[in-house]
């Protein structure tokens, strides 16, 4: 099982590389209305629409070889979409253009694209954020939507991250368990919350960690010492110094929130690395505890 993440990242261009992108996408969507309007409107298979359009297409508009291509697929797509949903195809503004592999690509040495237009094929640098760098670092995109968006820029659409989740649920039915406590787990749909975690999280500004579950149930969030866990229930072994007592999933739940805090902020590192000793002064539960010397606070709220 595979997932596939889109980024959408900031193109920084000058003015005249911002008429060439409008120049390319009014080309791009005016080659696709003419498709959807010349091409017989039952053929929904891109190559078949590709074979009997294509020099029409690339001499009237002046599209690249490739972005014809796209062109094509675009027009496919929307006609299957519409013929789903009982509908007429839509008419494309010229907001975007599609581009693949030989049209597109980014390079991670200097955080640039590189895009191919109407007129020539222009370097851009992108306005990428730390999420945006850890996401694309060692990627090479093959394909990439390039879009107008309401506040006046351009911004690149591109499916960079891919997370393999094949086998879990094998993993959860290893132990011996009932018949309904197997078709409960059985049921979750891992892919489909991931999917709607990932994009949720692009449209607020909201990173989402996949975070290893080893031991995040078997460590005390509060003194980062391995535990007692039975059932439901979790109690610290550091008796001494701790003795944290509650519920098992709670205790893993802001370990991984702990986990999570030491990867994406400043100074993270120190989350995982405090001592013991700085709680000797008060052994009671970690609840009524003031948290010192870089403990993680939201990890006791």
């Amino acid at each position: 099982m595979k997932q596939v993440l889109t980024l959408v990242v900031k193109l920084q261009v000058d003015v005249n590389q911002q008429q060439l992108l409008s120049d390319t996408a009014n080309a791009f969507a005016s080659g696709c209305n003419w498709i959807n309007q010349n091409v017989n409107p039952h053929l929904t298979n891109r190559n078949s629409i590709q074979a009997f359009c294509y020099k029409d297409v690339k001499n009237r508009f002046g599209l690249t070889a490739n972005h014809v291509v796209r062109a094509c697929a675009r027009v496919a797509a929307n006609r299957l979409t519409a013929r789903h949903k009982g509908r007429k195809v839509k008419y494309i503004k010229p907001t975007s253009f599609d581009c693949d592999a030989r049209t597109f690509r980014f390079m991670e040495k200097n955080w640039t694209v590189s895009l191919s237009s109407i007129g020539k094929r222009l370097t851009a640098p992108i306005r990428a954020s730390n999420y945006h760098r850890v996401k694309l670092k060692g990627q090479k995109p093959t394909s990439a939507q390039v879009c107008l968006h309401r506040d006046g820029n351009w911004y690149v659409h591109t499916f960079i991250s891919i997370e393999d989740l094949t086998g879990i649920r094998q993993r959860t039915n290893h132990q011996p368990r009932n018949k309904t406590e197997r078709r409960r787990s059985n049921s979750w749909a891992f892919y489909q919350l991931r999917a709607f975690l990932e994009y949720k999280s692009i449209k607020e500004g909201v990173e989402v960690l996949a975070i290893n579950p080893a031991y995040t149930s078997q460590t005390c969030h509060c003194c980062l010492q391995l535990g007692l866990r039975s059932n439901k229930s979790f109690k610290c072994a550091n008796t001494a110094r701790c003795g944290w007592i509650g519920d098992a999933d709670d205790n893993a739940s802001k370990m991984i929130a702990l986990v999570g805090l030491s990867v994406n902020q400043a100074g993270g590192s120190q989350l995982l690395a405090c001592e013991v000793a700085s709680l000797e002064k008060n052994p009671k539960a970690c609840d009524d505890r003031p948290v010192t010397e870089g403990l993680l606070k939201a990890s006791c709220l």
